[in-house]
């Protein structure tokens, strides 16, 4: 086999391979096909069972290898016999490779800290990914409780315009949009208008402070003529427009509530792990450690 870096993990691994087992495979590739029948063939004794490779003690069969091959239909031909040639060498590949990292894992001290380090890391993660960031997301009842329990520490300080921001193609499509959306109420406004006029409108659910988008001045706050951001539309207009001095809902300020709302669980978790797991700082030791210089 002609790759570099079998060869040399081979060497070092004491990996080989049964040219023999492997020569017999190809020859029943190219004259059988990749099918269930070969399949069968080499799941079964006596051949399920030949040594195909070796890697240092690990035997590896004929009958581990064709395994793979259950699900696969390839008509009897050479191809059939160089597609098994190319997906051995895949296998056998895999078989040095891991034992390559077996040994970095015994032998190199800084990959196998590096390795503990991100799979650590990633435990960490998943669990807070649970414990604090997806429960505190996907709690909205928490959420809105936790926000109106809390309105006091969200306000700005400056009024904001919220509403729908629509653009249309024409004054006849503004209309119906007008129409379509006195039938609608909430979060469904922006999603049905979007769908039933696709191409004709665009509808967004804005709220911003002054300064923040041209055409909400215009509209909202008196600012200087704006016009639609496509020039595909011309008209444009707010639904439901109000100037509000303070957040109305939790979806208002919901990223700030979510991030307080994830430091509530995660202060309580982290007072559960330290009931769970008491730590305790040996003070002499501490004090000998020297601090880390800032200098370079």
């Amino acid at each position: 086999m002609r790759d570099n870096q079998i060869n040399r993990f081979a060497k070092k691994f004491k990996g080989s391979v049964a040219d023999d087992v492997l020569k017999d495979l190809c020859a029943d590739a190219s004259s059988l096909g990749l099918d269930s029948a070969f399949v069968a063939k080499w799941t079964a004794a006596p051949y399920a069972s030949k040594t195909l490779c070796r890697v240092g003690n690990s035997n590896y069969s004929a009958g581990d290898f064709v395994k793979s091959y259950e699900s696969v239909k390839y008509p009897a031909s050479q191809a059939a016999a160089d597609l098994l040639t190319d997906n051995f060498k895949a296998y056998y590949k895999n078989k040095l490779t891991i034992a390559a990292e077996d040994d970095l894992l015994k032998n190199n001290s800084d990959y196998s800290n590096l390795l503990k380090e991100y799979v650590d890391g990633s435990l960490l993660y998943e669990v807070s990914l649970r414990k604090v960031w997806d429960r505190a997301a996907k709690d909205t009842e928490g959420l809105e409780k936790y926000f109106q329990d809390n309105r006091a520490n969200y306000t700005w300080t400056e009024p904001h315009a919220k509403g729908f921001l629509v653009q249309a193609i024409n004054d006849s499509v503004a209309n119906l949009v007008r129409e379509r959306a006195a039938q609608l109420q909430g979060d469904s406004v922006p999603i049905i208008l979007r769908k039933e006029f696709y191409g004709k409108a665009i509808v967004d659910r804005v709220l911003v402070s002054k300064g923040t988008n041209a055409m909400v001045d215009y509209l909202m706050f008196g600012g200087p003529e704006a016009k639609p951001s496509n020039s595909k539309y011309t008209v444009m207009f707010m639904l439901n427009p109000r100037i509000i001095n303070r957040p109305e809902e939790v979806s208002d300020v919901k990223g700030l509530v979510t991030s307080d709302y994830q430091n509530e669980f995660q202060a309580a978790w982290e007072a559960e792990l330290r009931r769970k797991y008491p730590v305790t700082v040996n003070e002499k030791v501490l004090k000998k450690v020297k601090p880390i210089s800032n200098k370079k």
